[in-house]
Formats: structure tokens, sequence, C-alpha cells
């Protein structure tokens, strides 16, 4: 989530952050970024070229959006999904943990919902108590209301899930 506040929309540079985001995924994650090559089917010197701005040059190979998924499965961390769908100006919403009780689970979601608005007016009144909001106050409050408008379309979503 991090890389959210980096979001340019200039296109070269938003797939240098992208491309940033994939590489921390890959080399800082919990998992060896030799074992994500291994399971990925792909040689551990294309994969760092693919996940650095290198790729950007002529000849060098890309990451290919269908290892994605994949990449997701292996590592767990779904920071690029965030990312690219604020690129594309969309927030991802994750609905995998919408099995089982589908009535519970949308109770939780909504919890969720109460304890991210809490978290966002908290942070805002912080913020403006002294009527001026410094750089690093607008970047959490960016975040937080990222995070509570990816939990009202968790919120959707789940409740559109109980629907069917």
């Amino acid at each position: 989530m991090k890389y959210i506040e980096r979001v340019l929309h200039n296109p070269e540079e938003d797939v240098v952050v992208l491309l940033d985001a994939l590489h921390e995924t890959v080399y800082q994650g919990s998992v060896p970024a030799k074992a994500i090559a291994y399971q990925l089917g792909l040689d551990l010197g294309n994969l760092s070229t693919m996940c650095s701005p290198r790729s950007l040059e002529k000849g060098r190979p890309k990451f290919p959006l269908i290892y994605l998924p994949k990449l997701v499965e292996i590592t767990g961390d779904k920071s690029v999904l965030y990312l690219l769908c604020s690129l594309c100006g969309g927030v991802f919403v994750d609905v995998s943990d919408f099995q089982g009780d589908k009535v519970r689970d949308v109770l939780v979601e909504v919890k969720k919902l109460l304890g991210e608005v809490s978290e966002f007016i908290d942070t805002y009144l912080e913020a403006t108590d002294d009527d001026v909001i410094t750089i690093e106050e607008l970047d959490r409050i960016a975040e937080k209301a990222e995070r509570l408008v990816s939990r009202v379309f968790g919120l959707k979503e789940s409740a559109n899930i109980l629907a069917y």
C-alpha cells in the first residue's frame, strides 16, 4: 500500500513505480526470489530483469501479467494488485475472504468498515487540530481514505455475494 501515494499518473513513471513494487514483492518478501522464479518457471536472471526498470530497455524481457496471479499465490502479497488497480483508476477488492457463512462475512466486513471510518476520522481530526495539514498528515489521510474506499467496495462485493 505504500506505493499508492507514489502513483503519479504519468505512464512512464507509473511503470517504474509498478516495477519497484514488483521487485519488492519478489526480493524483499518472505519467499526467496529463487523459489519464486522456480515456481513461475522462469530463470532467476530473467525474473530479476523483468522486475526492474532495465526491462523497459529495448529487447529486454517484460513481466507478463499472466504471471501475476501465480506470483500472488506464491508470495501471498497483493500489493502489486492494489497498485495496478490504483494506476487504472480503480480499487482492488479482495473477495477471497468471503467463503463460508456469507451473512457472518458481511457482518465482519461491516465491523471492519466501521473501524476504518473511525480511523479515518481520528486521522483527520488529529491532522486538523492545529489548522495546518502537513504533507505527512495529508499522506496519512490519503492512506486512510484509500483503505476506507477499499473497505466500502469490499462490503459492496460481499453484499453482492450474499445475494447469490
